[in-house]
């Protein structure tokens, strides 16, 4: 079996493509912070967390505000559509 990568796309708490990520890497940038917006947890604690709103991903997507979709699935499509564009 061949695998062939066609092309990449990225996001996370350190950089929203894969150029702010390798750029973050290479400068040892940190993005843990206190994770701010999840109401069921009391305690406050660390992580990395991507600042954007789900509304903003909406709009990057070219989706209507009032799409049904998951934050993980905005997340992927994020990434995807930046390695659609790298083939």
């Amino acid at each position: 079996m061949k695998i062939l990568i066609t092309g990449m796309g990225v996001i996370s708490s350190i950089g929203m493509n894969v150029e702010e990520n390798l750029r973050s890497l290479k400068n040892s940038t940190g993005a843990i912070t206190p994770v701010e917006g999840i109401k069921r947890i009391r305690k406050p604690f660390l992580g990395g967390q991507v600042k954007l709103r789900n509304t903003e991903f909406k709009n990057l997507l070219g989706l209507s505000p009032t799409e049904s979709l998951h934050r993980s699935t905005l997340l992927g499509l994020t990434a995807a559509r930046e390695a659609w564009g790298n083939r």
